[in-house]
């Protein structure tokens, strides 16, 4: 059984690698611009394939001293840089803003590298077993507190500027398809599975306990036998407890001799030590490969499925364009208390006449910025207008006038379905027709149609 589940581990593994490295390639091949969103993204693919390969490593348990330095070295700085590179790629794709530098987000990753190298250096140098004991209380640091913190930190930030984000999209956009992102809160909530993923791994391996049934002397040293069969193996490590004499009690390696008898290496056997309260400890091995292959299963999955949305999804701007027009100077010189009145009832006049006479709501790619442009007029000013006179945001502005335009069609054209009849009044999808046309007069299109015959 153990063969078979470590073997299933192994290719769940493996199969992860090589599918974060294929999106990762896709990503930066397809995407040749290479934005710095699509970079960190990529980035964030390679961190988490890297950090699956290391477990992978870690699980095999080669007693190679080097190696296991060299993969403590990268795996801390990785799994320090996993949750900055997620929160700076969602950051890119909302445009947020934040005055602190980039690199301030890796100094966690960058300080504990330093000081594994440092520490990890000075053992090889002088084989103190000190340097490995300041490596092993520095990893436990980096890996409970610090990255703890980090992704509460990390994670709140990235669910508050997505809720400012949605807010945002519909004071500048009229239609939601490609602007949005609310894949990104599978992708936040993965990430949350997956932390929780490495806590169920490194914590509910789920402990065996078993009663000493028998100690004694066996080639010099101290043999234990319990009552039931022990999955154990030589090297394995358990853990004694219950012992008066308090040496006794503390993990220890172990040599194997049968299903229910070990001996302990480098203890002494002393005659008449009760083991009557004694107890042996040790992992349970098949709860450890379920949740190996459930945290498998995990990461490979969301992988997969960022990995996908990564490379369909657009990063969106929220400043004016290029060629948007400004007020001119000496309108902004007048925007007092008093004057901006008299502009803002100027736009609102504007917008109403524009939209009743050229309906631009008709287009399905229709921004703020585009029509603050056929107003000639400035986009912040005209957000303005539609949310104080209004008191509505962009989105629901514009679709009030699709929908009463709808209206008309609905009852008018009816050799066309539904969803052809949506896009002629600029909306991009019958999902987002039905939703806003249910928001604006209470009942589908549908019923609608059926009530008004």
């Amino acid at each position: 059984m153990e063969d078979i589940s470590f073997s299933i581990y192994n290719i769940i593994s493996i199969l992860t690698c090589f599918v974060g490295l294929f999106y990762a390639f896709q990503i930066s091949s397809l995407k040749k611009n290479t934005a710095i969103d699509n970079r960190y993204f990529i980035s964030y693919l390679l961190v988490l394939s890297s950090i699956v390969f290391l477990f992978f490593i870690i699980d095999l348990h080669l007693k190679i001293v080097l190696l296991n330095l060299v993969v403590v070295f990268f795996i801390i700085p990785l799994v320090l840089l996993s949750t900055p590179l997620m929160w700076l790629y969602i950051r890119k794709l909302m445009s947020y803003k934040q005055k602190r530098k980039t690199i301030i987000h890796f100094y966690p990753a960058i300080i504990s590298s330093v000081l594994i190298f440092v520490f990890g250096i000075a053992f090889i140098l002088t084989k103190n077993k000190l340097f490995i004991d300041i490596l092993s209380s520095l990893v436990i640091i980096c890996l409970i507190p610090v990255f703890l913190i980090q992704n509460v930190y990390y994670i709140y930030i990235s669910v508050k500027s997505f809720i400012t984000y949605k807010k945002k999209v519909a004071e500048v956009y009229s239609y939601s398809e490609e602007v949005d992102l609310s894949w990104i809160k599978v992708m936040i909530s993965g990430y949350i599975v997956f932390i929780i993923g490495i806590v169920v791994v490194n914590n509910l391996d789920g402990e065996r306990k078993d009663k000493v049934q028998s100690i004694s002397s066996y080639s010099n040293f101290m043999q234990v036998k319990v009552l039931k069969k022990l999955d154990i193996k030589t090297g394995d490590k358990v853990t004694l407890e219950g012992f008066s004499n308090k040496s006794l009690n503390g993990q220890f390696k172990i040599e194997k001799i049968d299903n229910k008898t070990f001996y302990i290496p480098k203890i002494k056997f002393k005659e008449g030590l009760s083991s009557k309260n004694g107890y042996v400890i040790s992992i349970n091995k098949f709860m450890s490969t379920i949740t190996n292959i459930f945290f498998g299963l995990i990461i490979f999955i969301y992988i997969i499925y960022t990995g996908h949305n990564a490379l369909k999804q657009k990063g969106i701007s929220f400043s004016e364009s290029d060629d948007q027009p400004e007020i001119d100077d000496e309108i902004k010189d007048k925007v007092l208390p008093e004057g901006q009145a008299l502009v803002f009832q100027k736009i609102k006049e504007e917008l109403l006449g524009i939209m009743s006479s050229e309906k631009p709501y008709l287009d399905q790619d229709l921004n703020i910025f585009s029509l603050a442009k056929r107003l000639n007029t400035n986009s912040k000013y005209l957000s303005q207008v539609i949310n104080q006179d209004f008191n509505k945001s962009f989105v629901h502005f514009v679709n009030e006038y699709r929908i009463e335009e709808a209206k008309q069609i609905l009852l008018t054209k009816n050799n066309y379905t539904i969803e052809a009849q949506s896009q002629m009044v600029g909306f991009k999808s019958k999902s987002s027709f039905n939703i806003a046309f249910k928001r604006h007069t209470g009942q589908t299109p549908s019923h609608f149609i059926q009530g008004n015959r």
